[in-house]
């Protein structure tokens, strides 16, 4: 599940580039899906740890 949702997330990030050379507010846009693809990659970085220390 969490890498669909990492997947959504890029795919976002992606289109807010996009938005960002069109509209001055996409850059906050751009810069909040960035944001949060890398805490989506963290969080599923240290449930994968987690599991292998199990």
């Amino acid at each position: 599940m969490r890498e669909m949702q990492l997947e959504s997330i890029k795919r976002m990030t992606r289109l807010a580039s996009y938005i960002c050379q069109t509209m001055p507010q996409g850059k906050l846009l751009a810069e909040i899906f960035e944001k949060l693809s890398v805490a989506i990659k963290y969080d599923m970085e240290l449930t994968v740890i987690k599991i292998l220390e199990l």
